[in-house]
């Protein structure tokens, strides 16, 4: 069961040692009754399939990611879970998703808080890939979380344009973290794909995919790459 002690939240039952304190600048546990647990790692099966992450704080997020998820769910290659905030779970309801952790609302700067929260959610969750909306204000944390506990990050979306400003000059920094550090790109723009290659990320980590099974399928590849690498 979840609990609170002195303002943070806390995570009992049969999740993984690492998960049970509580995270400041991103606060996770891991939600009553949510169908991601760790006991059934030991099932036959489980341990062959690809352990993602999908880290979608907001309501646009969950939006962004939703069809992905439910595919992910129905395919036993994949063993998927969801980190999303409170505020997000009307939207998750509507669209047949629930939570497996539970973020406090952030302001999405990349403070030593929340990248430190970040790590410890990685951490606690040991996915074999994560995965994240590209325009989540969650990307950049996660991203540098992500290399730093030696993670593959995928990121998925289109970058928005926006005018040259002082926020603008700050979203493109975020954008080329992100641009660097993730394993692979997933946009379904021809067009943002020609443009993140001219940014400089190698061909054979963007791709332009036509539906999910595409998606399903390069993720199934990436895994396979990570299990077979020393």
């Amino acid at each position: 069961d979840a609990a609170y002690a002195n303002g943070e939240m806390t995570i009992g039952g049969d999740w993984p040692a690492e998960a049970r304190t509580g995270v400041n600048g991103h606060s996770l546990h891991l939600l009553q009754g949510a169908g991601h647990d760790a006991s059934r790692a030991g099932e036959e099966g489980d341990a062959t399939r690809m352990r993602m992450l999908c880290v979608a704080p907001s309501a646009g997020d969950a939006i962004a990611i939703a069809s992905i998820m439910r595919n992910m769910a129905d395919d036993d290659r994949f063993e998927p879970a969801l980190c999303a905030e409170r505020a997000a779970e009307p939207v998750l309801e509507a669209l047949d998703l629930h939570a497996d952790f539970s973020l406090r609302p952030a302001s999405g700067e990349v403070t030593a808080s929340s990248l430190h929260g970040m790590e410890r959610l990685l951490g606690a969750a040991r996915p074999d890939a994560v995965l994240v909306p590209v325009n989540s204000p969650a990307a950049v944390a996660t991203s540098l979380a992500a290399r730093t506990c030696d993670i593959p990050l995928v990121c998925i979306g289109e970058e928005p344009r926006t005018d040259a400003s002082a926020t603008h000059d700050i979203a493109d920094a975020g954008r080329r973290i992100v641009r660097t550090l993730a394993a692979l790109h997933v946009t379904s723009s021809e067009s943002t794909g020609r443009e993140l290659i001219a940014a400089g990320v190698p061909a054979e980590r963007v791709l332009v995919a036509r539906d999910d099974e595409q998606v399903l399928e390069a993720l199934s590849e990436l895994g396979s790459a990570q299990a077979a690498s020393p």
